[in-house]
């Protein structure tokens, strides 16, 4: 729509307009001509805003990656240490009940004398 109302547009003010100043049709095309620059114009600020936006999304979604892997590093880590410390109970809890087992046989019998 532009490029044709600018091919229908004078390059410059000439002798061809009609006397008096120009005619409604040739206003009335640079006043189209006019729109579609004003519309472009907010296209482009939109679109370089819009890029702007993109380029800080992927930055925000690099650390957001980094951020993820290092957790997902730390709750590895802490379930190792978990599961060792479960290993480590459940090797007390053996040892407390061997020592319950001969509490309770030590009590049946007497201490030995030598």
């Amino acid at each position: 729509m532009f490029i044709q109302a600018f091919r229908l547009a004078p390059s410059h003010p000439s002798s061809e307009a009609a006397p008096g100043g120009n005619s409604g049709g040739e206003s009335a095309t640079l006043d189209v001509i006019l729109k579609d620059i004003r519309e472009m114009k907010k296209l482009v600020t939109t679109v370089s805003t819009l890029i702007e936006d993109i380029k800080s999304i992927k930055v925000e979604l690099i650390h957001l990656k980094e951020s993820c892997e290092y957790n997902s590093s730390s709750l590895k880590y802490f379930q190792d240490q978990v599961s060792s410390l479960e290993r480590g109970v459940s090797q007390i809890e053996k040892i407390q009940n061997s020592l319950a087992v001969a509490n309770k046989e030590n009590k049946g019998h007497p201490p030995k004398t030598q």
